[in-house]
């Protein structure tokens, strides 16, 4: 059960991302002011992501960006690094 929620946490923080998104229109060079996409419930730590990465990023449904050290081992593959964020990959969205 706790990597269920744990998935829906990462999904909620997606959506909330996908909204700040679509309310932010800069140009793809500008930086988008996101959360923690971790599945921590209690996490509401601030990512400062850029719009071309965060696009990038959201072509790929079980990608998410999260907190360096918020990656979770046995269910994130790490996908790359950058300055205050990891891309991730869920090994598994089911549950």
């Amino acid at each position: 059960m706790p990597e269920r929620r744990a998935a829906q946490n990462e999904l909620l923080f997606r959506r909330l991302n996908e909204q700040i998104h679509k309310l932010d229109r800069n140009s793809a060079d500008a930086m988008l002011d996101a959360v923690c996409e971790c599945g921590d419930d209690h996490c509401f730590a601030h990512i400062s992501i850029p719009v071309a990465a965060y696009t990038e990023l959201r072509r790929h449904p079980q990608r998410f960006a999260v907190v360096p050290g918020h990656e979770s081992a046995d269910r994130d593959l790490v996908i790359g690094r950058a300055q205050g964020f990891v891309v991730v990959e869920k090994r598994s969205l089911s549950g």
